[in-house]
């Protein structure tokens, strides 16, 4: 616009400057007094150029300040879009504590009814324990999980299908159901360990609240195998399923936990060194009887106990 209204003055003064001198040319007389007046359209002409030109600087001036305050306006805004964010990631962090908190109290709450129902059903085990001849002085139940027999004890079946309960005491393993009663203490125990995995089909109880049918096979880990010293100093190895679960994982996870609470007692079991040596004694033992009977003569009773020491 500034351009414009340069161009329209300098088109004026052309014209004028045209016009004067058409009239010289018509009136020599008057050529002096047209010169001057000349000279001063030039000074006009020259101080409005220059006006011009200031105009343009302050335009520019003004340009750019306006630019620096959209510049400033924008960081402004900026900032304020950022301090924002941080206000909401800060109301976020208060809220995720506020959680947390929350999640811990209720945690403490579900820990504590937790303990008094495990202390609840302890007592009544133990009144249970003292009725079957179960519980030595001075013993206390530390953990239990549901489980099932699945064979190795001496005298009784290979399973009995019941659902029963593997309790962990302070001096003893103990399993109990309607047709098993079995204690024996750790210094018998040789080894305790989960079972190789096995693979079964499982329906899954979503699957089958929905109305599903279709079988998943999964590995089934939730098989507690102990080790141990009979009676007569033999090794060896009974099995139980730890269960208590909705799912596969979950019998196998309550299996790995009861599995650590039972190896906290590790210090007292018999080692593998003492189980060989009590092993050979206690056939040594038993063959001294049987030659002291009468039942092999003293050469054999010589041959079978140098066998014996070879192998100690």
């Amino acid at each position: 616009m500034l351009l414009a209204i340069v161009g329209w003055i300098a088109g004026i003064i052309h014209a004028r400057s045209e016009k004067d001198k058409i009239i010289r040319e018509l009136n020599p007389q008057e050529s002096e007094k047209y010169r001057r007046l000349e000279q001063e359209r030039k000074v006009e002409q020259e101080r409005i150029k220059q006006k011009c030109v200031d105009l343009a600087a302050q335009l520019k001036v003004e340009q750019e300040r306006i630019k620096k305050e959209y510049a400033d306006l924008a960081d402004q805004r900026k900032v304020e879009q950022e301090l924002k964010a941080i206000e909401e990631r800060k109301k976020a962090i208060e809220e995720g504590k506020k959680a947390i908190e929350e999640g811990k109290i209720k945690e403490a709450e579900r820990k504590k009814k937790e303990e008094q129902l495990h202390s609840k059903l302890t007592s009544l085990y133990e009144n249970e324990f003292i009725k079957r001849n179960l519980l030595s002085d001075g013993e206390k139940i530390t953990f239990h999980q549901s489980a099932t027999y699945k064979g190795g004890i001496l005298g009784y079946p290979q399973q009995s299908g019941l659902s029963g309960i593997a309790f962990i005491l302070s001096n003893s393993f103990v399993f109990y159901d309607k047709a098993i009663s079995w204690k024996f203490p750790y210094e018998n125990v040789i080894e305790v360990k989960l079972d190789s995995p096995q693979l079964v089909s499982d329906y899954g109880f979503l699957a089958l609240a929905a109305g599903e049918f279709t079988s998943i096979i999964k590995e089934k880990n939730n098989t507690l195998e102990i080790i141990y010293f009979d009676n007569e100093r033999t090794e060896r190895s009974v099995k139980f399923d730890i269960e208590g679960a909705l799912t596969i994982q979950g019998n196998a996870a309550r299996a790995t936990e009861f599995l650590n609470h039972l190896l906290e007692f590790k210090g007292s079991f018999a080692s593998k060194s003492s189980s060989n040596d009590s092993n050979s004694i206690y056939k040594l033992e038993k063959l001294n009887k049987l030659k002291n009977d009468g039942v092999i003569n003293q050469s054999e009773f010589e041959a079978k106990k140098r066998e014996l020491l070879e192998k100690l």
